[in-house]
């Protein structure tokens, strides 16, 4: 046996070919690893991914088997259902303010319901039988919040604005209860009878009813009285839009004062737009009080 290795290749060819292999399997792994780098940092965004389907709403009945607690679940429910209740109820006050027309007015706490009970409000009859009322009146008056003398009226062929006002009256009521608010009573009313059509031929003048606004408004400024209370009576069916244009005007010149418009309305009554009335007034006044009735 020969003693030269059998892979021995004395003229050294073997060993240079290795060599070329060699650098050449380097250079080409250089190349690849460089494209690899170079590709992480060009390759673009891809777009979202969109599969076919549409989405759908969770059904509670489900979700409630799979929760863990379940009660959670329907808290989250009616949580929903009370913010969606009261996004509806500020869209409707929006939208019922707009149609009056009106900005808000921040009322006084006197003219604001009470937190705890109802207001007390009591009517006060100015008339010359009703002067044995007025103790009584004067002993009720802790009790109150509101008082409503009828002290403005229309009266006479062309339903002219009169008076009896009673400065006796306001002063006893501010010495004994100086939050008190005050709110007369408008009525058309000439001795004891009441003149609907009459009120629509005053309201539907422009002129007319211009001044009317401007006489009840100075009557409550000069006494610092806190609003008025409208008791319009047998208005014809007919006549209730007429009726419901003169409180929105009369209401918008009342804004800057913050003074308020109460409407007296009959207790049941199928030609009332009570629902229509309401979103003009402040306050409804439902007259179930008569005791002949």
């Amino acid at each position: 046996m020969a003693n030269k290795p059998v892979f021995f290749d004395a003229t050294g060819r073997r060993a240079f070919g290795a060599s070329i292999v060699g650098w050449m399997a380097m250079i080409i792994s250089l190349v690849l690893g460089a494209a690899f780098v170079a590709s992480l940092l060009t390759v673009p965004t891809a777009a979202p991914l969109r599969l076919p389907g549409r989405m759908t709403g969770v059904v509670i009945h489900d979700l409630e088997k799979k929760a863990q607690a379940p009660a959670l679940v329907r808290s989250a429910e009616r949580l929903a259902m009370e913010a969606r209740n009261r996004r509806e109820e500020v869209a409707r006050l929006r939208r019922e303010r707009n149609e009056r027309g009106l900005r808000i007015r921040p009322l006084s706490a006197i003219l604001k319901p009470q937190a705890n009970r109802a207001l007390a409000a009591a009517f006060y009859p100015t008339w010359p039988t009703a002067d044995a009322s007025y103790p009584s009146l004067l002993r009720a008056l802790p009790k109150l919040d509101w008082v409503m003398p009828t002290w403005l009226a229309l009266q006479g062929p062309d339903l002219d604005l009169k008076s009896t006002f009673d400065p006796r009256f306001l002063a006893d009521v501010r010495n004994k209860k100086a939050n008190l608010a005050v709110i007369p009573v408008v009525q058309n009313a000439t001795l004891g009878k009441w003149d609907g059509p009459g009120l629509i031929g005053l309201l539907k003048d422009p002129k007319r009813s211009a001044v009317l606004i401007a006489q009840i408004d100075g009557f409550l400024a000069r006494y610092k009285l806190q609003g008025v209370t409208v008791d319009f009576e047998e208005v014809p069916a007919n006549g209730h839009a007429v009726v419901q244009d003169f409180l929105k005007r009369l209401s918008a010149t009342f804004a800057p004062h913050g003074w308020i418009v109460v409407m007296a309305v009959p207790f049941d009554d199928d030609d009332m737009p009570y629902a229509a009335y309401s979103r003009i007034v402040d306050y409804m006044l439902l007259m179930a009080y008569d005791q002949h009735d």
